[in-house]
């Protein structure tokens, strides 16, 4: 008994009061794996680095086109980044305004 009620506990804990959970970038941010529509990954980022509880985000299978993004920290809680498909980043080296396609900037607890 006392096992099924800390395991109903964590499972609130992940998912309500301070976000935290799976974070799926096709259907809360709209993103498609098409090859052309850029994915909105810093959207996802931002709320899983505000929470509180521990965050997956998850890019589905596909093809996905990533313009660039910086990911800041540092954050509140452990974030975890599962690609399942493949992020393909723009053909011309002139769509990058700065010299980085992906940046991490002062993240702790990540995987």
């Amino acid at each position: 008994m006392l096992i099924i009620v800390l395991l109903s506990i964590s499972s609130v804990e992940g998912q309500g009061g301070g976000g935290g959970g799976v974070i799926d970038v096709v259907a809360k941010f709209g993103a498609k794996a098409d090859e052309k529509t850029d994915l909105t990954i810093v959207d996802a980022w931002k709320e899983a680095c505000a929470s509180t509880s521990p965050s997956k985000i998850v890019i589905p299978k596909g093809i996905s086109f990533l313009s660039t993004a910086t990911l800041d920290g540092p954050c509140k809680a452990p974030i975890e980044l599962q690609v399942q498909g493949t992020v393909k980043a723009p053909t011309d080296p002139g769509a990058f305004k700065e010299p980085k396609w992906i940046a991490f900037n002062r993240i702790e607890n990540f995987k």
